[in-house]
């Protein structure tokens, strides 16, 4: 049952990739920071500088290829090991090991590009 749900689970993160390259998303943080008070420990310029990061790291990974960007999702975000992730995808243990291993170094570069710091 779990590779049949890990399945439909990468396909529904494959579409949401498509989609949002066709129309991309109307963003909601700043409507939900115009009504957020500052809290009395929170820096502003923290806050501010975490959320440029955010983005930068979302616009770099939108750019990666749809298989690169499924296993860094599955491995980082959804913590699964290469076996699982190769059931997942239905690709061998070592294709998983290679492109995961293709997309950190192309998403480090976007990175490095789009925050114009030398490696």
């Amino acid at each position: 049952m779990y590779p049949w749900l890990a399945r439909i689970a990468t396909n529904q993160a494959f579409s949401l990739f498509r989609s949002r390259r066709r129309k991309p998303e109307t963003p909601l943080e700043p409507l939900v920071e115009a009504g957020r008070q500052w809290s009395a420990d929170g820096d502003p310029a923290d806050e501010t500088a975490e959320r440029e990061h955010r983005a930068q790291l979302q616009a770099a990974l939108a750019e990666l290829k749809p298989e690169h960007q499924a296993v860094l999702v599955l491995r980082a975000v959804q913590d699964l090991s290469y076996e699982e992730i190769a059931q997942a995808l239905r690709v061998p243990v070592g294709t998983v090991m290679s492109r995961l291993s293709r997309a950190r170094a192309e998403l480090k570069s976007r990175l490095l590009s789009k925050t114009g710091e030398q490696p």
